[in-house]
């Protein structure tokens, strides 16, 4: 979503193309370089270690984001969204092989992918409609509260699948 977001809003406070270019620039680049360490803490502590961290701080980023109006609070908001991004990354994937059965890895997964792609192309159209018929900060709002609600149902409802070795 900060892909979606943040050149945007950049955009609708009236910052120019170089502007927004270097901030989402500076955003992707600290997502992209959590990849790694995000990786050894699930690996060593679990899933949810990443993906709640994830689901809270893209989420505030978000918040964050309608309410800036210059250079440097919106900067900081696409910071949020890049670090919170880059906490979860692969974790969709991973807790699905972790869920996979033994036996039917293949078609569970491939049925988990599905669900996960319908997300990923009704998501941004789900927003493009609440653009249109309100504003992008309330599409912003919205994904953010569906972001903290993801973020609660982690925490409380999704069991650690990380299997410690013996």
């Amino acid at each position: 979503m900060p892909r979606v977001f943040v050149p945007l809003w950049g955009d609708s406070i009236g910052l120019d193309v170089a502007q927004i270019g270097l901030v989402y620039g500076a955003s992707s680049f600290i997502d992209a370089g959590m990849f790694y360490p995000v990786g050894h803490v699930m690996d060593r502590w679990g899933r949810k270690w990443a993906g709640v961290p994830s689901l809270l701080t893209l989420p505030l980023g978000l918040l964050i984001l309608p309410v800036t109006t210059e250079l440097y609070g919106f900067t900081l908001a696409a910071v949020l969204t890049g670090i919170g991004n880059g906490l979860g990354p692969g974790i969709v994937m991973t807790l699905g092989a972790d869920f996979s059965p033994e036996g039917r890895r293949g078609e569970f997964l491939g049925i988990w992918r599905f669900i996960s792609d319908v997300g990923s192309a009704g998501g941004p159209l789900a927003l493009s409609f609440i653009v249109g018929v309100a504003s992008l900060a309330l599409a912003a709002m919205v994904t953010a509260a569906f972001g903290f609600t993801g973020a609660a149902v982690m925490w409380l409802r999704v069991p650690e699948t990380l299997r410690r070795g013996g």
